[in-house]
């Protein structure tokens, strides 16, 4: 349909044939492994990011229970 060794420019086989320049470049696998790709470093970034999330919520949560746990042990015979 269009070829690029004959005497006439792409841009005008193009428009001869009544097609966007665009759309003879255009190679439908390599969108889709784009968009795979792409989606599999944001899956993988946002697991690195829940995970890093959660690793801090568990120390965080360990330092409050010891916190807690001296007061009490601290001020227990104030309470009594």
């Amino acid at each position: 349909m269009i070829a690029p060794e004959a005497g006439l420019s792409i841009s005008r086989q193009c428009t001869l044939v009544g097609i966007a320049r665009s759309s003879f470049y255009y190679r439908e696998g390599d969108l889709l492994a784009q968009i795979l790709e792409t989606a599999e470093r944001l899956w993988q970034n946002c697991n690195a990011e829940i995970e890093q999330s959660n690793s801090a919520a568990s120390e965080n949560l360990y330092e409050t229970r010891s916190d807690l746990h001296a007061l009490r042990r601290r001020w227990s015979h104030v309470a009594r």
